[in-house]
């Protein structure tokens, strides 16, 4: 499992929760440094499913997807709700899937031109839902922030802290890429 240095990195500056459509989603926040030093910018971006974790208050084995974008987990969800939980050490992977994330993106690829296309890395471009809309992330910037587009060609720059989402001219994407 490549991402087990990742954990171990000491990159892990803290999670986000509430930062996504996917259900029951924590987003897991790095050290800047930490995607110099594990992101493939040639990654996929896939979901590895069907994880079975003990989960110790419950004392029952509940189903946890993680989330990678470029090599890098980027987040994990459970697929049950659960508003407390403290992992065991007991995972079963024997039934674990990947599914490839890379086709979401779709939407969007259509409003890019082609020098915008070039200078971003598909697997990076993933849909985020914030405050009930559809945002598709084009380019990581510090400190979880990023360059986002919607499926109206409508261009942002979303920030995380403090929370924000400013509209940015359409003519400048290049430049911001």
């Amino acid at each position: 499992m490549a991402f087990i240095p990742q954990i171990k990195s000491a990159f892990i500056r803290g999670v986000n929760l509430g930062m996504s459509d996917i259900p029951n989603y924590v987003a897991i926040r790095y050290a800047r440094r930490f995607y110099g030093k594990f992101e493939d910018p040639r990654g996929k971006e896939f979901k590895l499913t069907n994880i079975k974790v003990n989960e110790l208050i419950s004392q029952q084995a509940v189903d946890v997807s993680l989330y990678f974008a470029q090599e890098t987990l980027n987040g994990y969800a459970l697929e049950q709700p659960l508003t407390k939980y403290h992992f065991g050490d007991n995972i079963d992977i024997s039934a674990a899937r990947i599914i490839d994330l890379s086709q979401e993106c779709s939407p969007i690829l259509p409003l890019l031109t082609a020098q915008e296309r070039a200078q971003i890395n598909q697997s990076e471009i993933y849909p985020v839902r914030l405050n009930g809309k559809d945002y598709y992330h084009l380019k990581a910037l510090d400190d979880g922030d990023f360059i986002g587009i919607d499926v109206n060609n409508r261009i942002y720059l979303i920030t995380h802290s403090p929370f924000d989402i400013k509209l940015l001219e359409r003519h400048k994407l290049v430049e911001l890429l």
